[in-house]
């Protein structure tokens, strides 16, 4: 074992260099060694990556003179787990509420509920979507709403 604490990329090794001997001993074919996969699937930020089973609807068979062993075939995959506020393959479309991007000029769309979201405005911007120049409000050439000045 190295001495980084790299357990898995030791391990890794290990499978292949022996992958030939464990089939033939076993009587399998490993189609695949993928201890960590995702390596290669970056959640943007706004979700972790995991590793799913995804078990196949079709049955596959081995047999011999004595037995027929029927099996349903899997795959390890990664996924990513979104925060609420995120959804698709990498989480990087917002959900619900702000999946129409409702919040202007650089605000950030918070997700109350899934009809109900919230903007966080850059400090440069005011209102419900961060429409309204903060500038502009402080010069008096646009009429602010809501007691906002």
């Amino acid at each position: 074992m190295n001495g980084d604490g790299s357990v898995y990329a030791d391990l890794e090794k290990l499978l292949r260099d022996n992958k030939r001997t464990i089939e033939a001993e076993a009587g399998i074919v490993i189609s695949s060694i993928a201890l960590n996969l995702c390596n290669d699937l970056d959640c943007s930020g706004n979700g972790v990556c995991i590793s799913r089973v995804i078990v196949n609807d079709q049955l596959d068979f081995t047999a011999t003179n004595d037995l027929i062993l029927t099996y349903n075939t899997a795959e390890l995959v990664p996924m990513c787990q979104c925060q609420p506020e995120y959804m698709g393959r990498t989480c990087q479309e917002p959900a619900g509420a702000c999946r129409s991007s409702p919040c202007q000029n650089g605000g950030t769309c918070v997700r109350l509920s899934e009809e109900e979201f919230e903007c966080q405005c850059t400090e440069s911007w005011t209102g419900v979507t961060c429409q309204t120049d903060v500038l502009e409000c402080q010069l008096g050439t646009h009429k602010c709403q809501n007691s906002a000045t």
